[in-house]
């Protein structure tokens, strides 16, 4: 059987990368209002991390040190680095996009805090 892969714009039109894409930007905000030191980085849709699983870095500007999250609607049990998000978070833009509810941003905060009990990576 053939498998079909699906261009970067098919994939992008996915509802589970809309989220992705909601969580980076509202992780971004809350950060740098946050001033912890922490910021986020989000792989290219498709690309190689991708594709092994790392939607976004979460990483420490002064020490280099690095979380991976993945970021999935459904639950993974061989991943670590998964991050469970639920539909009802985000929100339907007008232009296609999703958000996350501010209401549940804490939620997302949450989901993320067992990924955090990894070791962390260094990325050069």
């Amino acid at each position: 059987m053939r498998t079909k892969f699906l261009t970067i714009a098919e994939l992008e039109e996915k509802r589970g990368i809309k989220a992705q894409h909601a969580v980076f930007r509202a992780l971004k905000q809350v950060l740098a209002e946050a001033k912890t030191g922490w910021d986020v980085e989000e792989t290219g849709v498709g690309s190689e991390q991708d594709r092994d699983g790392i939607d976004i870095w979460l990483r420490n500007t002064a020490t280099g040190d690095s979380f991976i999250l993945d970021i999935s609607f459904r639950r993974k049990e061989d991943s670590a680095f998964a991050v469970l998000i639920r539909h009802d978070w985000f929100k339907d833009e007008e232009d296609g996009s999703l958000s996350v509810r501010k209401e549940y941003t804490g939620l997302l905060i949450r989901a993320i805090k067992p990924v955090l009990c990894n070791p962390t990576v260094r990325r050069v």
